[in-house]
């Protein structure tokens, strides 16, 4: 998957450099939050004015 090639959803898999995939949304990389411990928690939502969360 190249930058210009657009979603079909608003989840996806993006090609990564080294090979890899990542889940995006919208996007823009998914990664988890290491202050979150369990399903739902949401404690990076806003950090630094950047970070944000998804909802399912």
């Amino acid at each position: 998957m190249s930058r210009s090639d657009r979603p079909s959803s608003e989840f996806t898999l993006v090609l990564i450099a080294n090979g890899t995939s990542q889940r995006a949304y919208e996007g823009k990389l998914l990664y988890l939050g290491l202050m979150d411990k369990k399903p739902g928690d949401r404690h990076g939502d806003g950090l630094k004015q950047v970070w944000h969360t998804v909802q399912p």
